[in-house]
């Protein structure tokens, strides 16, 4: 779809398949794979100029992209038992590991928000943390605002 896009239109569609694959590797228990798919995502929706619904969606990723940063620190650093500081020395990051792989740690659920499904996270030591799934419900109108 995007070979015969022009810019910033070519941009857009990637981060928007990008983000989409993020979300299915989420689900799928690839939560390594989700934060690099997020990453690129948000990098490029982040150097389009975007106002209206793209840049409300641009947000909603922002922050699905951290709040999966921070569940993920929050879980590599516990264990059975107790949870230690991440601090950013080598031995935190060694905690990290493969970021959860192969855990179900994230659910999609209906939220009470007009009815947004929420992304939620389980890990049974931390209890429930949820964000708002990212929407994006754009018209020709914005995509031609570019």
């Amino acid at each position: 779809m995007w070979n015969e896009a022009a810019d910033p239109r070519r941009t857009l569609y990637q981060a928007l398949v990008q983000c989409s694959v993020g979300m299915v590797h989420l689900l799928t228990t690839n939560h390594r794979g989700a934060m690099l798919e997020f990453g690129e995502g948000v990098r490029k929706l982040e150097r389009l100029h975007m106002s209206g619904e793209l840049a409300q969606f641009r947000e909603d990723m922002l922050q699905l992209q951290e709040f999966v940063y921070s569940t993920q620190i929050e879980y590599a650093a516990c264990d059975e038992t107790e949870c230690h500081a991440m601090t950013g020395d080598e031995e935190s990051y060694e905690r990290l590991g493969d970021f959860g792989k192969g855990s179900e740690l994230y659910s999609l659920v209906k939220g009470a928000d007009e009815g947004r499904p929420l992304v939620i996270f389980r890990p049974p030591q931390l209890g429930k943390q949820s964000v708002v799934l990212p929407f994006l419900k754009a018209s020709e109108d914005d995509l031609n605002n570019l």
